[in-house]
């Protein structure tokens, strides 16, 4: 029985540096995985950050267009535009002209006198 004990020893410490070099393989295998993985990760990120900038700029470009839209919409149909004095004096004067083009030197001598008199009264 003493006589196994040597080859024992030596088929059981031949065994363990088998496993022992198929465990070092085993895990620098793993390793190099992992090293792709990591790589093909960074590569994969870096494009995601990419296309994020992408959509982030075309939706605050199409998030501004709508904010304009709606605030466009929201000045037409809950305040309407006034129209200026100046313009509805300018379109009764243009009417009256086309009316009765010979009144048209009274009407002009009347806006002027008109004029005048309110230049006098504004303080410089």
């Amino acid at each position: 029985m003493e006589s196994y004990f040597p080859m024992i020893s030596f088929v059981t410490g031949v065994v363990s540096i088998v496993l022992a070099i198929v465990a070092i393989w085993i895990s620098k295998s793993a390793e190099r995985e992992s090293r792709e993985n990591y790589e093909k990760t960074k590569d994969v990120l870096a494009e995601i950050n990419k296309s994020a900038a992408v959509i982030e700029t075309t939706v605050s470009a199409n998030q501004q267009q709508l904010l304009e839209t709606v605030t466009t919409i929201l000045k037409e149909t809950a305040v309407p535009e006034k129209v200026s004095m100046q313009y509805q004096a300018g379109m009764m004067l243009l009417k009256a002209m086309l009316e009765n083009p010979k009144n048209m030197s009274e009407m002009v001598q009347s806006l002027q006198s008109l004029s005048e008199t309110n230049n006098g009264q504004q303080k410089p």
